[in-house]
């Protein structure tokens, strides 16, 4: 059995043509620039989670549905086959479910010490989300409220609410995030900055 990685650029210009869509109007649908969906789909630059996001929903389908392949589903996702997206140099994100998980996505994140899972807290949708911490220990800023969470500690939220998470310790973290149902383009802004409590822990790791 092939153990290639699944190309996001290929599969999203496949998905596209498939739907009778110019990279124009997926850009238009998506909220996307026409050039940056160009580079994906040649591989130049790696997507990040948001930017799938907003793509796919515009294609009324999931990440997952985008990254699975027919056949695929009822196979064991091996470790060395999982997907890596890099968002900056401190987080990594691994889509873990299939299309038939179409109701609900899983990922596993990776935050190196002083990673966050966004610049800010951010508001997406009113899906129900969930993590637990694998490994380590996460800020999780909950609107204005702070919550250390260490391993097998876990929290559940709604993406409505403004939300946001940080490695403020000196060792890399691993957190299980399920969202359910998956953000299907509900548009995700950054409404605050993460505290200033957190932000100066941040800063104590450079």
């Amino acid at each position: 059995m092939s153990t290639a990685h699944p190309d996001p650029g290929a599969r999203l210009r496949a998905a596209r043509i498939a739907q009778g869509l110019s990279v124009r109007q997926l850009a238009g649908l998506s909220g996307c620039s026409a050039s940056s969906i160009s580079q994906i789909e040649r591989g130049i630059v790696t997507p990040r989670v948001d930017t799938l996001v907003a793509l796919t929903a515009a294609m009324h389908m999931t990440v997952a549905q985008l990254l699975s392949a027919e056949g695929e589903v009822h196979a064991p996702l091996r470790l060395a086959d999982r997907m890596a997206i890099h968002n900056g140099p401190l987080r990594c994100e691994y889509p873990l479910t299939r299309s038939a998980l179409s109701n609900t996505e899983i990922y596993q994140l990776s935050f190196d010490p002083g990673g966050t899972s966004e610049e800010g807290l951010v508001v997406h949708g009113d899906s129900q989300e969930f993590i637990l911490v694998m490994q380590g220990e996460v800020l999780l800023e909950l609107d204005q409220e702070r919550h250390q969470l260490s391993v097998g500690d876990c929290m559940e939220y709604r993406s409505s609410v403004p939300h946001g998470m940080a490695n403020v310790a000196r060792a890399t973290a691993e957190v299980l995030w399920v969202i359910s149902p998956p953000d299907r383009g509900g548009e995700r802004r950054i409404v605050a900055p993460l505290s200033g409590t957190t932000r100066e822990q941040l800063g104590g790791l450079v």
